[in-house]
């Protein structure tokens, strides 16, 4: 969602916003009572993670392309917002600062699994979760491999 000032309030303390919104489903997350997670918990499960990732992946080319319309009028505002379920929801300022893009990066890198082998662990859970319903997206996110990875190990 963008919501961009008028051209008559530009000269206010008013910011032109950006907000991303990933939703991931409470029954991708590998615990019995989400409810009872703290934030910081709940904000440590690798479906959250992603989510962010996500959302900050895509607040980067829709920024770009507001950038390049609107110039140097712009005062953007980005926020990467995560809802699990209905119940919990999570937001993060995302900002031009080098210093936490570089962070962000290495999050990024840290929480795929890409061009890593899959262990054997990871070949039975995979199996397992397949079986008991979880779509390829959904596996995606909880493994943090490609939805093409997950197809071609499901083959």
């Amino acid at each position: 969602m963008c919501l961009i000032l008028r051209p008559d309030a530009r000269n206010t303390e008013l910011f032109d916003l950006l907000f991303e919104f990933k939703y991931v489903s409470r029954s991708i997350i590998s615990e019995k009572d989400i409810d009872a997670l703290s934030d910081t918990a709940l904000k440590s499960k690798t479906p959250i993670k992603k989510a962010f990732i996500d959302a900050k992946k895509q607040l980067k080319f829709y920024g770009k392309g507001l950038n390049k319309k609107f110039g140097s009028q712009l005062k953007l505002k980005q926020y990467a917002v995560v809802s699990v379920g209905f119940d919990r929801l999570f937001f993060e300022a995302v900002g031009g600062n080098q210093l936490s893009n570089d962070k962000e990066q290495k999050n990024e890198k840290q929480m795929s699994r890409s061009g890593k082998p899959w262990t054997e662990a990871e070949e039975k859970d995979l199996i397992q979760k397949k079986n008991a319903g979880m779509s390829v997206q959904q596996l995606s996110i909880l493994l943090g491999r490609s939805e093409n990875a997950i197809k071609k190990r499901l083959r």
